[in-house]
């Protein structure tokens, strides 16, 4: 939805600069303020019926107010059913000159291919977590907020590819945790609060698993239970350790894969040195199907 806005006040930029929007004139300023009168965002969960397709179709006649396009935002695509879309296709088919539509959705799978047939295709991927690490410090710098890299690290770890999610997440630590000035937020407080696992507690879980220590990995999932943390995150990441450590042991140089600091790949590799040969090919093999 971010990215269709900036394509939005790109499109009816009044002075862009190698395609890039101004962001200073009346087009821009007002899509930035929302309030855009040729800017019309629609949700369709909850603007699904053929009905208020019908008005949709019908409404695109009119000439934008003052920009050159009149853009529609159509969020959550694949909510519109058959009989929705049936409403609009001739409109998606031939829109009039000054009319532009933007569709986005997480489901692709979903929309009809009818319709994926006449657009521009454009799939987002997650975003690194080293650069959205990057992106975190900068802001925190802008903002005069004390943060460990540890909990920069952390919180861009938990946003799982998203930017945007990593920026509320960390307004959130902000709220919870930047009130003494004298003290940074720390990799701690931000494990604490999303149940996310300390990397130290999962080295150990993964050599009690890899060393075959049943009663040492059982003792050590309770008591990371007991202290609040997610155990579906838990999972998660695991799984994703184990791939890093076979990952670690059959490349020269991982790290541009694994996305990880230096000291992370080294212990992925340590790890690995110590495992029986077959144990991370067969641990991967038994837990991916049964999260």
């Amino acid at each position: 939805t971010t990215l269709a806005r900036i394509f939005a006040k790109a499109m009816n930029c009044e002075h862009p600069v190698d395609g890039e929007p101004c962001c200073k004139c009346r087009s821009c300023l007002a899509i930035a303020a929302d309030n855009s009168l040729d800017l019309i965002e629609i949700d369709a969960a909850s603007h699904n019926s053929v009905g208020e397709m019908r008005e949709l179709a019908d409404e695109v006649v009119h000439a934008p107010t003052i920009s050159r396009y009149k853009i529609y935002i159509i969020d959550e695509v694949h909510m519109l059913s058959k009989q929705a879309w049936n409403a609009l296709l001739k409109t998606v088919e031939e829109p009039p000159a000054h009319v532009i539509f933007i569709f986005a959705t997480t489901e692709v799978h979903q929309v009809l291919p009818t319709i994926i047939s006449r657009c521009q295709r454009f799939d987002l991927l997650p975003i690194p977590t080293r650069l959205i690490a990057g992106r975190l410090a900068k802001i925190a710098e802008a903002e005069k907020v004390k943060i460990e890299p540890g909990a920069i690290n952390a919180i861009a770890r938990a946003a799982a590819g998203g930017m945007r999610d990593a920026q509320s997440l960390l307004d959130q630590m902000i709220a919870f945790f930047a009130q003494d000035e004298a003290h940074p937020i720390t990799g701690e407080q931000v494990l604490s609060l999303f149940g996310l696992t300390d990397r130290r507690d999962l080295d150990a879980l993964l050599k009690a698993m890899l060393e075959n220590r049943p009663g040492e990995v059982v003792s050590l999932i309770n008591s990371l239970s007991r202290r609040g943390k997610n155990l579906e995150t838990l999972f998660d990441d695991l799984l994703a350790a184990l791939r890093a450590i076979r990952i670690a042991l059959v490349l020269k140089n991982p790290g541009e894969i694994l996305e990880e600091d230096p000291e992370t790949v080294a212990s992925y590799r340590e790890i690995a040195a110590a495992a029986p040969a077959d144990a991370v090919p067969v641990l991967l093999e038994n837990l991916a199907p049964v999260g």
